[in-house]
């Protein structure tokens, strides 16, 4: 189930940490200054669309305003990641070698 209080109240945290007031935001997202007061407040229901124009204008993502986490969203997400970042640091560490800054 979607927690739209939830998802009003992290726009309204993201918004005000850009020091946006409702009417900037709402502008910015194509939308009015009252329809975004209703998203805030987790009494209107958000397209996908507005969702997809709101994480642009806040600088998010989708997963970031509907609290979503990675882990939940892949449960062996933290297994990917690690491996991830080994061979990254595996790749950083022989362009270093290749480049003699380290032995």
């Amino acid at each position: 189930m979607v927690d739209y209080e939830a998802i009003g109240q992290r726009v309204r945290g993201m918004r005000r940490a850009l020091k946006l007031t409702q009417g900037e935001l709402a502008e910015l997202v194509g939308i009015s200054a009252s329809f975004l007061g209703h998203i805030e407040r987790g009494t209107r229901i958000l397209s996908v669309d507005t969702l997809m124009a709101l994480c642009d204008a806040l600088g998010t993502t989708p997963n970031a305003l509907l609290g979503v986490m990675a882990a939940d969203a892949l449960p062996d997400a933290s297994e990917r990641v690690t491996v991830s970042v080994a061979s990254m640091l595996q790749g950083v560490s022989d362009l270093l070698r290749e480049l003699h800054i380290v032995e």
